[in-house]
């Protein structure tokens, strides 16, 4: 489970790790590694000056470095075994000093951490309907375009604090993988925080060629070349990997428990006191609200304005169709 960051140097999951974890399961304990030898946790701390400012030779120690560029990171890597197969659930957690929304996106564009090996944490544009036929590995989020739609109001030199940060969810459409992404000002004074968790099922990890584990490794553009873009959550059960890690085990058409698309879900009990599903559904209408407020006047708004300039960039192009997009729900 080949995962990108910078240097390339995030950690990363082998077949033959996974399998031995997975043979524990099935054949016992004598057989393979235990679950908790893919549970990882690491912090540091990195001194990260604002742009144009020279790069420090050395972070340490960070007392001689002004307060406003301390930069917090941590990651935390956990498993578990539901219905004979290994999910991997990874925690991404970026603290920034006091900066603007642009340059927080400059370090987050810089990270690109990865939500798997088809999608960034990164402002790129998200792809539109109509160009899937050129799909590639660069895929990123769209809430974090709209950020960065936002970011081009500051001006030069500004240091700009945003009362709403960015809540958003999406899958991969290569893998079987869910994220959630949440990003806000942590304070008055500009501090930002970012927190990408990511939900990886990786199969039964028996055989690499298992669809689950191979639609991992493979790029999107091999796998829209062989016809095996996957099509999710169309039957609901066993399709959708947050459910799955929090133990939403049944999806049905009626009920007296909706969930904000009319599907009815139930849980067996490991839903953290009930409160997943009411959160995801609480921040989805939320963000739901703000899009409608915010996103397409803005992005119609920006449009226009660079169109006027002479401006008009790659992609300000899209910014229309991305909100209408998005809105909708049929983004790529």
């Amino acid at each position: 489970m080949q995962m990108n960051g910078p240097d390339g140097k995030w950690p990363e999951i082998e077949f033959s790790q996974a399998q031995l974890v997975m043979n524990r399961h099935f054949f016992g304990e004598h057989t393979g590694l235990p679950i908790e030898s893919l549970h990882k946790t690491f912090e540091f701390e990195r001194t990260i000056p604002p742009a144009g400012l020279a790069v420090p030779e050395s972070h340490f120690p960070l007392e001689n470095h002004p307060e406003m560029t301390h930069w917090k990171f941590s990651h935390d890597y956990s498993a578990r075994i539901m219905n004979d197969e290994l999910l991997v659930s990874r925690s991404h957690l970026v603290s920034a000093s006091v900066c603007s929304l642009t340059e927080f996106l400059r370090v987050i564009d810089a990270l690109e951490l990865p939500v798997c090996g088809h999608i960034y944490a990164a402002t790129r544009r998200p792809y539109l309907p109509f160009e899937t036929f050129w799909v590639d590995k660069n895929g990123s989020i769209p809430e974090l375009f709209e950020m960065w739609l936002e970011s081009t109001q500051e001006a030069p030199g500004t240091k700009r604090v945003y009362t709403h940060g960015t809540l958003g969810d999406g899958a991969c459409k290569t893998c079987f993988t869910d994220y959630l992404l949440k990003a806000e000002p942590g304070d008055r004074d500009g501090h930002w925080h970012l927190n990408l968790t990511t939900y990886h099922n990786l199969g039964s990890c028996q055989d690499p060629n298992d669809p689950k584990w191979h639609c991992l490794t493979m790029s999107s553009e091999a796998a829209f070349r062989r016809s095996k873009l996957k099509r999710r959550y169309s039957n609901g059960v066993g399709e959708n990997v947050f459910f799955q890690w929090h133990g939403i085990t049944n999806i049905q058409a009626k009920s007296n428990h909706q969930g904000e698309d009319g599907s009815d879900i139930e849980d067996d009990g490991d839903v953290e006191d009930g409160r997943v599903n009411e959160d995801r559904i609480k921040y989805q209408t939320e963000w739901a609200r703000h899009r409608a407020r915010f996103v397409e006047p803005f992005a119609v708004e920006v449009s226009q304005t660079m169109i006027g300039r002479g401006g008009l960039n790659y992609r300000h192009m899209y910014a229309v169709e991305i909100a209408q997009s998005l809105a909708s729900g049929n983004i790529a």
